[in-house]
């Protein structure tokens, strides 16, 4: 497709007691925008009540949701059978009902944890201490006498006239010091500090062997919280709490897109923008069991329709570059199509060798179902092969295979010269597209597109003229056009005047865009050095494996290093040496509903 199309309007209108369904439905295709309404209408039922619901259920799941079990694919309730309040305040009394039997449990838990956490410290501390040659055995702090304390702060700070025994200690990321002083000289000192002290504890007092027992007392609490944790479980388990948490969240996402409803009596109507033919809008709510009328009205005036980039699978991967300086206005141009011809092109050009191309192949195809944009690499490595072949380099060994074309070290003025071709190549092509976003877009003259088809003339005269002298004059025709059209559309001497300021500027931009593509070029060449500095490397040496090792290591550094900086540079020509001379932005970008919690968690291709 040249031009990105326009999603379709639709209406949906469904019974009150089905609207939850029809959302979620809609939500799960990931392929619909709702347009928001507001809450139009006073006859849904109980919207408030359900949107308060929703904020009780979210400030319980932030205080209790470390006890919950794991929700994972817990089945929902069919919402179509349980109106939508009735089955909130059913879960919502059902958390209640855990919170009443496990409050004591929970606190238990919390206790615990307070207890692992400052048990955990001092065996830290104490084995720090063993290993800076203090003898433990003899440690004995008895409250009467001593006082130990570790603070943990920026800068601690101690009385210059007080007696206190520092040590430093480095506990995590931070500074800390361990304290001992007489008894009642460290009272307060953390609150006139901004540090945070920790007393020797009181099970610790007097103690012979402090460490074994901190990590005792450590153990006994760990085991104490994991039966703990495990009565919890089972009180999860009796209220059946993993499936009311997934309905809440279910439900709350409903409450969420209560802005999105216009109602009536006995009717809820959802309206947006469908990215699938409508057809398949009625198969998915039919398949969820929702009569509801689908209708198709003339999209409203004031509505911006989202734009689409519809491609195949293989194709998509590319719409990143188009999207990553907007969306294409609806008179602009989608070069996704060329770009599945450019980019593997540069890529390959700068990275041609058959073995790194089958190594990037192996790769996209490895990640393809995870990360749909592995087909990238697959086109990359793709690329890399066939220049390969027409370099004759294998895993930077030349000498395997007879090139199909040339090596590029031999022949470095004509690997320029190509490049610099390709890049004539990809600019001509962008200012051919502009000249049809011109067409588009003609103003009430209509020849708008003439003075941009005059810049071509011009580019291509300019260049020609190096072969042959007589292709000026197409330059001049094309400066000629520019001019009579800027006249033709302001009738004023002035406006001449501008654009030839203005074409002046241009010229010299795309010459300089021009001369970028040496680069590719320069890139190929710095291939090729860096292979035969490899080989050059392994041939030095009578060594198998020292050979081997060296061919390894540079074709691992080859690929990670080389690799990612011509990706860079294949991105760079891309959006500001080829995008700039035609692409604006400013569409809409489509925007789906959010998926229901339960459609949440496997990647899928947009439609």
């Amino acid at each position: 497709m040249l031009r990105p199309q326009r999603a379709a309007w639709f209406e949906v209108l469904v019974p009150h007691e089905a609207f939850a369904d029809a959302l979620s439905a809609l939500a799960g295709s990931r392929a619909v925008e709702i347009e928001p309404a507001g809450v139009r209408g006073q006859h849904l039922i109980a919207t408030r009540a359900l949107v308060q619901g929703a904020e009780r259920f979210r400030r319980l799941e932030a205080d209790y949701a470390m006890f919950w079990p794991q929700v994972g694919e817990a089945p929902l309730p069919e919402t179509s059978e349980v109106e939508p309040l009735h089955a909130m305040h059913e879960s919502l009394a059902a958390i209640d009902q855990w919170l009443a039997e496990s409050q004591r449990l929970i606190n238990a838990v919390h206790h615990l944890d307070d207890g692992i956490r400052e048990a955990r410290l001092w065996i830290d501390v104490l084995q720090r201490l063993g290993s800076a040659g203090v003898p433990l055995g003899a440690i004995e702090v008895s409250g009467t006498r001593i006082e130990v304390a570790m603070c943990c702060g920026k800068e601690i700070g101690l009385p210059s006239q007080a007696q206190i025994l520092s040590l430093p200690i480095v506990q995590g990321e931070r500074d800390c010091l361990l304290l001992v002083a007489r008894a009642g000289m460290l009272e307060g000192f953390h609150e006139s500090h901004d540090t945070r002290c920790h007393a020797w504890p009181e099970w610790l007092r007097g103690r012979e062997e402090p460490l074994d027992v901190a990590e005792t007392r450590f153990e006994a609490l760990e085991l104490e919280r994991a039966e703990a944790t495990q009565r919890l479980k089972s009180v999860a388990l009796t209220h059946a709490l993993a499936q009311h948490v997934s309905r809440l969240r279910h439900l709350s996402w409903l409450a969420d897109q209560l802005r999105t409803l216009s109602t009536t009596r006995h009717l809820v109507r959802l309206s947006g923008w469908a990215a699938i033919p409508l057809e398949h809008l009625e198969a998915r709510l039919e398949h969820a069991g929702v009569n509801a009328l689908v209708i198709v009205p003339a999209s409203p005036p004031d509505k911006s329709p989202p734009l689409l980039l519809r491609h195949s699978r293989w194709i998509r991967p590319f719409e990143t570059f188009v999207r990553a300086l907007g969306m294409p206005g609806p008179h602009d141009a989608d070069p996704t199509l060329l770009l599945a011809v450019a980019v593997p092109l540069l890529f390959g050009f700068m990275f041609g060798d058959v073995g790194h191309g089958l190594v990037f192949m192996l790769l996209g195809g490895l990640l393809l179902r995870r990360w749909p944009m592995a087909r990238l690499l697959v086109w990359g490595g793709a690329s890399a092969v066939v220049f390969g072949l027409l370099y004759g380099s294998v895993f930077t060994n030349e000498t395997w295979l007879p090139p199909l074309w040339l090596h590029p070290l031999e022949h470095p003025v004509t690997v320029l010269a190509v490049s610099l071709g390709i890049g004539v190549g990809l600019l001509g092509s962008g200012l051919l597209l502009n000249v049809i976003q011109a067409w588009w877009q003609r103003d009430a003259l209509g020849v708008s597109w003439l003075a941009e088809m005059g810049l071509i003339l011009i580019y291509a005269g300019l260049l020609s003229a190096f072969q042959v002298r007589a292709m000026l004059w197409l330059a001049l025709a094309g400066l000629a056009l520019i001019l009579v059209v800027a006249f033709a559309r302001e009738r004023r001497v002035t406006a001449v005047f501008a654009a030839l300021g203005e074409l002046i500027e241009r010229l010299f931009q795309l010459l300089i865009n021009t001369l970028s593509f040496l680069r590719v070029g320069a890139f190929a060449l710095a291939h090729a050095g860096l292979a035969s500095a490899v080989m050059s490397l392994a041939v030095s040496t009578e060594l198998t494996l020292v050979k081997v090792l060296i061919l390894l290591l540079g074709n691992v550094l080859i690929l990670t290093i080389e690799g990612l900086v011509v990706s860079i540079q294949t991105t760079r020509l891309i959006l500001f040496e080829f995008f700039v001379r035609f692409l604006k932005g400013g569409g809409r970008v489509f925007q789906p509903i959010e998926a229901p919690p339960h459609h949440r968690g496997v990647q899928r291709e947009s439609p």
